[in-house]
């Protein structure tokens, strides 16, 4: 994914400014494994999976949120509904008449949440990847998507799709005109694709301090805010604490989803 190799980009920072930074830990290059960076999807994989074979809060002791961004609620042009308020009237109207492309459980959970949050009933249609989502709703096969901000501005600024509304609970800094769902008549509603650096649970409060500083250094580099300049993700550099609330927070709301709407794993 597009948005995963920044956040790469910026864990090999951390680890930088935590080697140089710290005389006692660490006394050697710090090992992270980063097979995708510890994400919204792990806090989705707690009710999605049955047995996901970790517990993201008992297994693992939070550092701090690395950054956030957010999805937009897009359509294509040919769907007559021009904001939030429009396309839900219209899909009360019409229920199940609506085409949405999802891919992957954090798009098909936006879907799920809007469907719940604003009363309405939309038709599902999965793809592979985010790709093939994005190209069915451009040829209109796909009515209604939540592409991220950043892979959906082009298209929007082409005229090929139209944005309604990005999905998390403040505006894009990448697209400040576009409003929030929740602004735009579904309070409330918030899907914001976060990244954080989390440890493994009983790891020292000292460490986990260290390396939380050295994190916040890295989130501050010039650098490292350049590139986020450029997509639709906001550096974090939350408290560990407020990091913590955060992953129990997501972990409960999208159980409490997953459950009412049924979605299974695909």
């Amino acid at each position: 994914m597009k948005n995963g190799s920044w956040n790469i980009l910026l864990l090999l920072a951390v680890v930088a400014g935590a080697t140089a930074a710290q005389a006692q830990y660490p006394a050697k290059p710090v090992r992270l494994i980063v097979p995708f960076p510890g994400n919204i999807a792990h806090a989705i994989s707690m009710s999605l999976y049955g047995r996901p074979g970790y517990d993201l809060v008992k297994d693992f002791a939070p550092v701090t949120m690395l950054a956030g961004g957010s999805f937009t609620l897009a359509t294509h042009p040919s769907l007559p509904a021009r904001s939030v308020k429009e396309l839900v009237a219209f899909a009360r109207k019409r229920p199940g008449e609506i085409n949405v492309a999802t891919s992957g459980a954090a798009i098909r959970l936006a879907a799920k949440l809007l469907e719940s949050s604003a009363r309405i009933k939309m038709t599902e249609v999965s793809y592979k990847g985010t790709p093939q989502a994005i190209t069915a709703l451009l040829s209109g096969e796909g009515s209604v998507g939540f592409p991220s901000t950043s892979a959906v501005l082009p298209h929007v600024q082409s005229g090929r799709l139209r944005a309604l509304a990005v999905t998390s609970a403040q505006r894009s800094s990448i697209a400040p005109d576009i409003p929030t769902v929740a602004e735009s008549g579904v309070p409330g509603y918030d899907v914001t694709s976060w990244y954080g650096l989390m440890v493994p649970a009983g790891t020292s409060r000292e460490i986990i301090a260290r390396l939380h500083e050295a994190a916040v250094k890295a989130l501050g580099h010039p650098e490292v805010r350049a590139r986020f300049a450029k997509t639709d993700l906001e550096p974090g550099g939350s408290s560990p604490e407020s990091f913590g609330a955060h992953v129990r927070n997501e972990v409960a709301k999208w159980g409490k989803v997953i459950r009412e709407s049924g979605m299974k794993a695909e």
